[in-house]
């Protein structure tokens, strides 16, 4: 993403709109409290009106109060739905579809095409993991079947023969 947005301003002269835009980068390294600090100093530090990211969810989770106290106008791809629905955060815009989104279309053909009616299901154990496997098991359920086993493991885990 910071590539193309360095390559976007570039081909416009550092402009946006008639108007001459600098581009701060911070990098979380994809932990949670390291990006609402990296955050916080990037507007404390840089007086950032408007941001680009965070990019995973658990990174715009730990930022969300802080976005909030701000009123950083925040445009993201981090799919978490507490940020535009639970608890609308008003600052914040989503670029792409939410955690459970992408789950839902899965669940629709497994029931309805392959006639699926009784599933396990296997996810990463952070938000995104659990809010996709929920937006799966609603539509599932919603259309008769039934998730019979959730799994969770850690993200990082090299071998799922443990789970």
């Amino acid at each position: 993403m910071e590539r193309a947005l360095v390559m976007y301003l570039r081909e416009r002269n550092g402009t946006l709109a008639g108007r001459k835009i600098e581009l701060f980068v911070g990098d979380s390294g994809g932990v949670p409290a390291q990006a609402r600090t990296k955050i916080q100093e990037l507007v404390e530090r840089e007086h950032i009106q408007v941001m680009i990211g965070p990019l995973a969810t658990a990174e715009a989770l730990a930022a969300d109060d802080y976005i909030r106290q701000q009123q950083l106008l925040t445009l993201s791809v981090a799919a978490a739905e507490d940020m535009t629905q639970r608890k609308p955060n008003p600052w914040f815009t989503r670029g792409t579809s939410t955690s459970s989104q992408c789950a839902q279309p899965l669940a629709d053909y497994c029931y309805k095409q392959l006639k699926m009616r009784r599933m396990a299901v296997i996810a990463d154990d952070i938000p995104y993991g659990h809010e996709m496997c929920a937006g799966f098991q609603r539509v599932l359920e919603d259309l008769g079947g039934r998730i019979v086993q959730k799994t969770f493991p850690p993200l990082t885990v090299p071998d799922y023969g443990t789970y």
